[in-house]
């Protein structure tokens, strides 16, 4: 159910409705994963409708994505860091923010690329992705944007991964889906922060070794 409205809340954006979407969840829950799905079923190209930006640099290469892609959908996803630096987060309040016209501004970029102009009207949507906590998100930036919380409990997350199961990009049997799933059922009050990747590992491991898996993958993800 969750996911289901976080598909919903991307084609608000991605429609122009809303400006701006903040997704916030701990990692290997299939945020991006959802999102990128919602807007190629929406029709949308990658690199012509919307880009998808993974890992961020610096303030610069913000406000330069921004620029680049204005008018159109820019998806920044592990980009945590642009929170936490002052100058990007002032970049990405000016983005975010509901108000029809959004004027972004920095006056050292034009020093450090000719191409880009000092300031300019931004008229783009813009989905974040992060892997922080609500509480962690600055209040300013929570205020200017959709927020959709992907928090979830350990009982929630095995059910987020049974839904995503079938779909699972990994050379894996249905049975062999069902049996790593069910080993990580059993083995869910020892796993510290159970993910995708969880049940990726398991996997693997059952994949390298069909006959003697479950003392490795046990390992594996109570370890991990």
């Amino acid at each position: 159910m969750r996911f289901h409205l976080l598909s919903q809340a991307v084609q608000i954006v991605a429609d122009g409705i809303a400006p701006s979407l903040i997704v916030v969840g701990p990692p290997g829950l299939g945020k991006s994963f959802e999102v990128v799905r919602t807007l190629k079923a929406m029709g949308l190209a990658r690199n012509a409708d919307f880009f998808l930006i993974k890992g961020f640099s610096s303030p610069r290469a913000l406000y330069e994505k921004l620029y680049e892609n204005n008018g159109r959908l820019t998806v920044f996803d592990d980009c945590d860091s642009a929170l936490l630096d002052p100058t990007a987060a002032a970049l990405l309040k000016g983005a975010l923010d509901s108000d029809e016209t959004r004027t972004l501004s920095w006056l050292t970029a034009a020093k450090t690329a000719d191409h880009l102009p000092k300031s300019f009207e931004f008229s783009g949507q813009v989905i974040f992705i992060s892997n922080q906590s609500f509480e962690e998100i600055d209040p300013p930036i929570r205020s200017r944007s959709l927020l959709m919380n992907l928090e979830m409990t350990r009982h929630e997350i095995l059910e987020r991964m049974e839904a995503i199961l079938p779909h699972l990009t990994i050379k894996a049997t249905p049975d062999q889906r069902k049996r790593a799933l069910d080993f990580i059922r059993r083995l869910a009050p020892r796993i510290a922060q159970p993910s995708l990747r969880t049940l990726r590992k398991v996997l693997q491991t059952m994949r390298a070794h069909p006959n003697d898996w479950e003392a490795l993958a046990t390992h594996f993800v109570t370890h991990g």
